[in-house]
């Protein structure tokens, strides 16, 4: 069996691949016990109670990151996890849309499109809606200095739907309706602030349901552009699940006896200490009995993430020979089916790829990205291969002006995901701009 510490010395170039690891502390293996991935393997009949009981397709979707199907057939405890694991990917996405608008919409400022042509100055008009979308942007990010860099950027339209548009919008915000000329586009502005408000997908109607994208098509986006997408789509997708998983609650763990298959399977939290851990953002538990604090995030240091997987790994491999010698022939049959230790592996590496990038560390999350996916199947949504991690390995590529790496992440998630499309074209937009400005010189990989 190839183990983990295999796989992450192969990938980062050291010798003694296949070096027979050392026994665990049997301490240390006894202080593991009621975990998950243990709970499995040990106790066949536990796990076919839940996988194959009467919510067996919800806990199936689960494990195959169709949250739409999980939803669907779980309720209680399952339910509540699949609604916080889909608002987990929103915050994910909104993140990376955030970024990807705010880089586009930069890029546009540097092109001929926003009036500073290679020959001169063109008409403003030519960017069509270009310039009042980033300062929407910058407004619902919160930047404020680039909002008023747009607004100084919208010229006085000759087109009437344009024109009517720049009316509805200020310095500040979306003018409310009835305060600025008719404008079904900007109609549709505030239907994302009164969904946001409400936490209701049914306000808005006005832009053709809770799953449209596209915000201005036609003649009055850029020529080349078939539409343009809303910049306040994502976010708004994101405060609705939010509201969704709040309705359900936070799992009760103190009447569930452990391993607590229902709060913690298929997950990166061993025990129910680390779910609680990982709730009130403290470290977990688990990883402190390995001698793994969390990840120091404060520099983009690739070696040092590479070191800490690698401790990891060989905690992990040691564990598993030492548990799988007391698994029956059913324990040992799901082990090979599920792989449960990789998927808890998987999600522990992804939540320190996380905090990489939520602390602008491109480099480090990329490197346990690349260390968590599931080589036997990279362009594909599993058990190990989350959505998010394919989401957060766009952002920390496009954080390293990848982007054409970045779509490719974006693309594996479309059939999934059907929204995305917008921030596929965007980001393709963004890549079209990046392209004009080279000159021979790629950041491409």
């Amino acid at each position: 069996m190839l183990r983990f510490g295999c796989i992450t010395i192969f990938l980062t170039g050291c010798e003694s691949c296949f070096d027979e690891p050392t026994q665990m502390d049997p301490a240390l293996v006894q202080s593991l016990e009621g975990g998950w991935v243990e709970g499995i393997i040990l106790d066949p009949e536990a796990f076919r109670e839940l996988a194959q009981g009467p919510e067996h397709e919800g806990w199936k979707g689960l494990y195959r990151w169709d949250l739409t199907t999980a939803a669907l057939h779980l309720s209680g405890v399952g339910l509540q996890r699949s609604r916080a694991q889909q608002a987990l990917i929103d915050s994910d996405i909104e993140r990376l849309a955030r970024r990807s608008f705010a880089l586009t919409y930069d890029a546009w400022v540097q092109s001929d499109l926003t009036g500073n042509g290679a020959d001169g100055p063109v008409p403003q008009e030519a960017a069509g809606a270009i310039p009042i979308l980033g300062l929407i942007a910058a407004l619902d990010r919160g930047d404020n200095s680039a909002a008023a860099e747009w607004n100084g950027r919208i010229p006085k339209y000759r087109n009437k739907k344009l024109e009517a548009l720049s009316g509805n919008v200020t310095p500040t915000g979306i003018r409310a309706k009835g305060n600025g000329p008719e404008s079904a586009i900007a109609d549709c502005l505030r239907a994302h602030q009164a969904a946001r408000e409400r936490k209701d997908p049914q306000a808005l109607g006005p832009c053709g349901g809770s799953g449209a994208t596209p915000l201005i098509a036609g003649h009055i986006a850029p020529e080349f552009h078939d539409a343009l997408y809303n910049p306040l789509f994502y976010k708004t997708q994101l405060v609705l699940s939010e509201a969704q998983r709040k309705e359900v609650g936070r799992p009760v763990t103190e009447d569930v006896a452990a391993p607590a298959l229902e709060h913690l399977i298929y997950s990166g939290h061993w025990r129910i200490e680390d779910l609680e851990a990982y709730q009130s953002a403290q470290p977990s538990p688990t990883l402190a009995l390995f001698g793994l604090p969390d990840l120091d995030v404060s520099s983009d240091n690739v070696d040092l993430a590479r070191e800490w997987v690698s401790h990891l790994d060989t905690q992990l491999d040691q564990w598993w020979e030492t548990t799988l010698q007391s698994a029956d022939d059913a324990g040992h049959q799901i082990a090979n089916d599920l792989q449960p230790l990789a998927v808890y592996r998987s999600g522990v590496l992804q939540h320190q790829a996380r905090r990489a990038v939520r602390a602008e560390q491109p480099h480090m999350a990329s490197a346990l990205l690349d260390l968590a996916i599931d080589a036997s199947a990279p362009n594909q949504i599993g058990g190990r291969n989350h959505p998010s991690l394919f989401i957060l390995r766009a952002e920390s590529r496009l954080m390293t002006g990848r982007t054409r790496l970045a779509l490719y992440d974006i693309q594996v998630l479309l059939g999934s995901i059907p929204s995305l499309r917008g921030l596929q074209e965007t980001l393709n937009d963004l890549q079209v701009q990046q392209s004009l400005e080279r000159t021979g010189d790629t950041k491409e990989h």
